[in-house]
C-alpha cells in the first residue's frame, strides 16, 4: 500500500547459523518420520490417538531442551565477551 519494500536480515546479535542448523535438523527429522511429523501429530491429536499425543509431547520436550541448551551457550558467550 505504501509502495515500500525492504529486505530484512538477521541482526548482529542473532546468529543466522543457529536457524540454518535448526532447518537442517527439521528437514532430517521430517524425512526420518516419513513426512511432516507436526501435521501428523495435530491430525492424530484431533482424533485422540495416543501415539500422536506422545509424539507432540516429545516434540515439545525436545524444543524446550534445545532452547535451554542454546540459551546457556549464548549466555556463556555473552559473559566471556
Amino acid at each position: 500500500l505504501t509502495r515500500e519494500a525492504a529486505l530484512v536480515r538477521f541482526g548482529a546479535d542473532t546468529p543466522m547459523e543457529r536457524y540454518l542448523v535448526g532447518a537442517v535438523f527439521m528437514g532430517f527429522g521430517s524425512m526420518l518420520a516419513g513426512g511432516c511429523a507436526v501435521g501428523a501429530g495435530m491430525s492424530g491429536g484431533s482424533i485422540f490417538a495416543l501415539t500422536a499425543w506422545v509424539a507432540l509431547f516429545c516434540m515439545w520436550l525436545g524444543a524446550m531442551v534445545t532452547h535451554v541448551i542454546l540459551t546457556r551457550v549464548h549466555d556463556r558467550r555473552a559473559t566471556l565477551a
